[in-house]
Order: C-alpha cells, then sequence, then structure tokens
C-alpha cells in the first residue's frame, strides 16, 4: 500500500506561501531603497530645516517690532486726542 497521501488544496496553499515571500521581499526591497534615499538627502534635509527656522525666526522678529510700532502709534494717537 502507498504512504503517498495527497492533500487537496496543498500546492494552491504552497504557491500562495511563496507569492506571499515574494511580495514580502519586494516590500522589504523597496523599504530599504527608501530607507538609503532619506539617508542620502538627510543632510539637505536638515540644511533645509535649519534655513526655514532661520526664516521663521527672522519673520517672528520683524512681527514683534511692527507689533510695537503698531502699539507705539496708537499710543501717539490716543494722546493726540486728549485719552
Amino acid at each position: 500500500m502507498s504512504e503517498y497521501v495527497y492533500l487537496q488544496g496543498s500546492e494552491q496553499v504552497q504557491n500562495a506561501g511563496q507569492t506571499i515571500r515574494h511580495a514580502a521581499e519586494t516590500i522589504q526591497r523597496a523599504a530599504d531603497n527608501l530607507d538609503g534615499t532619506v539617508y542620502q538627502l538627510r543632510p539637505q534635509i536638515e540644511e533645509w530645516v535649519s534655513r526655514i527656522e532661520a526664516a521663521a525666526e527672522r519673520i517672528a522678529v520683524a512681527m514683534e517690532a511692527v507689533i510695537a510700532e503698531s502699539k507705539a502709534q496708537q499710543e501717539r494717537e490716543a494722546d493726540e486726542i486728549g485719552f
């Protein structure tokens, strides 16, 4: 008597497993490529972040000056009309 047992659908399960494995390998390669790209771009990104932070600081200082001047102008106008 033969000891061979054929499991119905086992080939499909095996093919599905291989497909999943290949998909996982593809995803891993994509993640590795993305990681490498981010690593290469990091210095440029950090430079731009630094530039943006410096620009934001200059804008904040300018806005504070404008606000202070506006308050001073309002006070001068209030003094002129007697408040």
